[in-house]
């Protein structure tokens, strides 16, 4: 009934194995750099022609083509659950489609792409080209901004065609899909539960920091 995902590629994550397994599958996409353990089900990750990044976004986003349960949790690999996953269903989405954290710092999405500028998270040109689309869209500034760092989905066909719609921004603009996140749920008028407090406070999540400057890529 309820699918725990998510991808680890390239030596970049170590797969939290301290999980709450309680009622959910967890599936790890992973390739052989990620030794195998009790507690993730391992399955191949997409092996295509785009960047390892993109490549481990198309997992986060696509969950109609890596789950097969009514509802999914797509974490990031330095996450670990501390409640069972139906906690986080019957709170998230008894009036919602999709939950994320509401970021913990912004609320914009112009905001958002100025700052990964500065750290140098993806190419400029992109993010400028994309925050030049969405002003001629008339998409609003402080409308909101999601951390996709959890994902929980009612795995429906409203949802999958929200899916493709994320997906296609990411692939045509910058690969941080906070970016385009917010974007496409007005576009699609989805409805989204944000769930608080933030990553870093909630007792639902165990959350690892990653190093600083991790995000930063080279930019080919």
């Amino acid at each position: 009934m309820i699918t725990v995902y998510t991808c680890c590629t390239n030596g970049r994550d170590v797969l939290r194995t301290d999980q709450c397994t309680e009622g959910a599958t967890f599936v790890a996409y992973v390739d052989n750099s990620v030794p195998g353990d009790g507690t993730w089900l391992h399955k191949q990750a997409s092996n295509s022609d785009l960047s390892p990044r993109r490549n481990a976004r198309r997992h986060k986003i696509l969950s109609q083509d890596y789950t097969d349960t009514q509802y999914s949790i797509w974490v990031d690999s330095n996450v670990a659950l501390r409640v069972p996953a139906a906690v986080l269903v019957d709170e998230y989405l008894h009036s919602s489609d999709i939950a994320v954290f509401s970021h913990s710092s912004r609320s914009c999405t112009y905001e958002e792409a100025k700052r990964c500028m500065e750290l140098e998270i993806d190419s400029s040109d992109l993010m400028s080209g994309q925050m030049e689309k969405y002003r001629a869209d008339s998409f609003p500034e402080n409308y909101g901004l999601a951390e996709t760092t959890v994902v929980v989905r009612r795995n429906s066909a409203r949802v999958s065609g929200f899916n493709a719609r994320w997906w296609a921004e990411v692939c045509q603009h910058s690969v941080r899909d906070q970016l385009s996140f917010m974007y496409v749920v007005r576009s699609t008028n989805l409805a989204v539960h944000f769930i608080r407090p933030t990553k870093y406070l909630n007792s639902h999540f165990s959350i690892t920091n990653r190093p600083a400057g991790r995000e930063r890529i080279s930019l080919i």
